[in-house]
């Protein structure tokens, strides 16, 4: 409230006045009051969330696994069997969110967390070395009190990990796009005019500003590209060594670059061919500079984890119970005779 430190206001629907809006504000003895309230006021929201089964959430992404938890110096199963891992996006904040609901209980969240870029949070790791199961902190907010936990998720196959772990990463840019990239620094933005190659023809998307954008944590280097009028991201992609766009002058004129890549602007990923038209040839020469430069980039990676949960394997699944058709076939057992009659004395 007006910048104090100590004071929170919000809007609300007042139950005890025929149910009209009305705002509201509290004020604490000291900040650090003020900061448990707040933190206890968005979890309330959190398990209201949770009550109502998200009912303002999209979602991007489903799959049957197990999930364990790590406690005790070992791995728990959560619930019996495989549950459902659920990738969730709000429909107004965009902000994205993992939900896993336990088998015989789907539609009930056993274990739900944001999908934060952040340094400790969400950074996936193989399972002692496994392909199929992945392992990660996150803040599970499912439970009255927020806590902190170690996590594997455990697919029937490494397909499906890998299935997964693209679609995570792309839940935390989504969320990361939410909060306006607060992990990054822009350090490039021109106007210029984007074009997608669709149907054999370029299409124009439209005029904005072509920015580019470095990851404090990692180095790894954005390409954004908003439009004027409506400032929603039209293009977006990682840039980085090995990412093959295949960054080319087009034929027509030196005013554009014409280059390939994934695009995370949706909440599904498609592979597009991407132009950018600018006013003059050395504005051109500066962006192709800087995307190349970009290109040589390599990422910092999350170091080797000390977590011994990394390295604890969790347990393997049972083989699956025979059918009967798969069974040897059994020898015949002999065939039991009655025995002789006693004779007559």
């Amino acid at each position: 409230n007006a910048g104090s430190d100590h004071c929170w206001t919000w809007s609300a629907i007042d139950q005890l006045q025929e149910a009209v809006e009305a705002w509201f504000a509290l004020g604490f003895a000291t900040p650090q009051l003020a900061v448990g309230f707040k933190e206890a006021f968005n979890h309330s929201k959190e398990l209201n969330c949770i009550a109502e089964r998200f009912p303002h959430d999209q979602e991007l992404y489903a799959e049957r696994a197990k999930l364990y938890i790590y406690r005790d110096d070992t791995w728990h199963l959560l619930g019996p069997g495989r549950g459902k891992v659920r990738l969730l996006k709000h429909a107004h904040t965009g902000r994205t969110r993992l939900v896993f609901e336990k088998k015989g209980e789907f539609g009930k969240a056993a274990i739900t967390h944001h999908i934060l870029d952040h340094q400790e949070h969400c950074n996936l790791k193989p399972n002692a070395q496994r392909p199929d199961c992945w392992t990660y902190s996150a803040r599970n907010t499912a439970a009255n009190s927020p806590k902190n936990e170690r996590l594997a998720i455990k697919f029937l196959n490494p397909q499906l990990a890998a299935q997964f772990a693209e679609a995570f990463d792309h839940a935390k840019d989504i969320h990361s796009r939410s909060k306006g990239f607060v992990n990054e620094e822009e350090f490039y933005s021109k106007s210029c005019k984007l074009f997608c190659f669709q149907n054999d023809a370029w299409q124009d998307r439209g005029a904005g500003n072509a920015k580019l954008l470095r990851h404090g944590r990692t180095g790894r280097v954005r390409f954004a590209f908003q439009d004027t009028s409506s400032a929603a991201t039209l293009a977006e992609h990682h840039i980085s060594s090995g990412s093959s766009h295949n960054l080319k002058s087009n034929t027509a004129t030196t005013h554009c670059w014409v280059w390939q890549a994934t695009d995370l602007s949706k909440d599904k990923l498609t592979r597009e061919r991407f132009a950018l038209k600018f006013e003059s040839s050395e504005a051109a020469r500066t962006f192709g500079a800087l995307f190349q430069q970009a290109e040589k980039v390599k990422p910092i990676e999350p170091g080797n984890s000390s977590n011994p949960a990394d390295k604890t394997p969790v347990p393997s699944d049972p083989p699956p119970a025979s059918n009967g058709r798969d069974a040897a076939v059994a020898a015949p057992r002999p065939k039991q005779h009655p025995p002789p009659p006693t004779p007559a004395a």
